[in-house]
């Protein structure tokens, strides 16, 4: 077996070698949404409604507004918003900066 990588309009052999084992799982097609557009989505969301976006209020925004999206963890949600925060896409307003 060969394991090729495509570069531009060319292919390249990488690994050559037989596969003991090779297990396929079927994945369905479902929709991405990367996290730090839900981020913006969920905080658009809740200032919509008046409601401060906080850290757990964020998060229940994502649960609801994104029921297939695995919860991410509130340190990835934090890194996330500090990143956003740096790109100036978020604008915080808490006493403390994001770093």
């Amino acid at each position: 077996m060969q394991i090729r990588f495509m570069l531009s309009s060319h292919y390249v052999s990488v690994v050559s070698g037989d596969i003991d084992d090779c297990l396929v799982t079927l994945v369905n097609q479902g929709h991405f949404t990367p996290l730090p557009e839900a981020l913006c989505w969920a905080i658009l969301e809740l200032t919509s409604c008046g409601q401060h976006a906080v850290m757990d209020s964020i998060r229940s925004c994502l649960s609801h507004s994104f029921p297939n999206m695995e919860r991410p963890p509130s340190q990835q949600v934090y890194d996330t918003l500090a990143k956003l925060t740096a790109d100036k896409k978020v604008i915080s307003k808490a006493r403390e900066p994001i770093e």
